[in-house]
């Protein structure tokens, strides 16, 4: 038994503070679900790795950009299975200020402005969240997949508000957070919170990694 896993609450209190925690000891994938059963309803859980001409970001080797995964995960979680000695960063941009940043006007016209979503296993297409999301709590979640976005019909009104979200996205980049993990190391995030992405990795990358979507407690 691995005596250095945290609880779920304490795991999710930091969250809370910061939008993300970084588990530094060494994990089996077992500990790693178990640590995601203590925060919520884990429902998604597959093995990123890279396969050139795949259709999921996540698994092409190229820069992956910032953006949120599905909505319906409150929470996103990583273990290292093999981690990639030349690259492989998951970075981190938070977005706790975009309300000030962006003013309420564009953050209204955001909230009506729904996010095109493709089908999922389990998932139809649609339409179920704006590009601003209002949590139980009362806090915005950022939801914002920059590739879906030809995907919707928006008005001028709303492709203004939706340039300057991006404009706000391309400008916290450049303080995004780079975190790289060893192998058994994981990483849970706020999805709504905290956008992620990675730089390019080379084609046959061994990075391998287990990403688990939670709805949460």
């Amino acid at each position: 038994m691995n005596l250095s896993i945290p609880s779920g609450l304490s795991i999710l209190h930091e969250i809370d503070e910061r939008g993300y925690v970084h588990l530094n000891h060494s994990f089996s994938v077992e500990e790693f679900d178990a640590i995601a059963t203590q925060m919520g309803r884990p429902f998604i859980s597959v093995n990123i790795r890279i396969s050139p001409g795949s259709i999921g970001a996540a698994y092409r080797p190229e820069v992956v950009r910032f953006h949120t995964d599905p909505m319906e995960a409150n929470l996103v979680g990583w273990c290292c299975l093999r981690p990639d000695d030349a690259g492989g960063e998951n970075l981190l941009v938070d977005t706790i200020d975009v309300a000030d940043q962006l003013g309420s006007a564009f953050v209204d016209t955001l909230r009506n402005t729904p996010v095109f979503e493709p089908p999922r296993p389990g998932r139809e297409a649609g339409t179920r969240f704006g590009f601003i999301v209002d949590d139980a709590h009362d806090r915005l979640r950022v939801h914002f997949v920059p590739w879906l976005l030809s995907l919707g019909e928006y008005s001028a009104s709303q492709w203004k508000a939706i340039r300057a979200l991006a404009e706000y996205v391309e400008e916290k980049a450049k303080s995004a957070i780079a975190i790289k993990l060893k192998i058994g190391e994981c990483l849970f995030i706020d999805n709504g919170r905290l956008l992620h992405g990675r730089p390019a990795l080379a084609a046959n990358s061994p990075r391998l990694l287990r990403r688990i979507y939670i709805t949460r407690l």
